[in-house]
């Protein structure tokens, strides 16, 4: 909801209440700004992180290889826009972050940067 259709409400409230009078709009001041600029940032963030990661996000080919961030040494090559190949198996770059790092739990593969520098 924008400010203005929040502020919009709040003053339709407070006329039906015949307390229009009490009502004041306050500018934000520059702290107020930057804090709202950064909640906006978080929350595209967010947003981004919610979709399913894609090597073509990326700029990643099929054919190409990829390593693994916490041993440039084990590298995978990327078979489509979700999966990858590694010792002759095809699995998905979460599962494959998963085994490699002996992680139970689930582990979010895109931490899997390309050999080039650009992932």
């Amino acid at each position: 909801m924008s400010p203005e259709d929040a502020y919009s409400i709040l003053e339709a409230i407070a006329e039906i209440h015949g307390r229009a009078d009490k009502l004041k709009r306050i500018a934000m001041d520059e702290a107020q700004k930057q804090a709202e600029e950064t909640a906006q940032e978080i929350d595209a963030e967010h947003k981004e992180r919610q979709s399913p990661f894609r090597f073509s996000m990326c700029n990643i080919q099929s054919g190409e290889e990829i390593e693994y961030c916490n041993n440039p040494e084990i590298k995978c090559a990327v078979v489509d826009d979700k999966t990858v190949s590694y010792q002759g198996q095809t699995y998905s770059l979460s599962a494959l972050a998963q085994l490699l790092s002996g992680s139970k739990y689930s582990v979010a593969g895109p931490a899997i940067s390309n050999t080039k520098g650009n992932g």
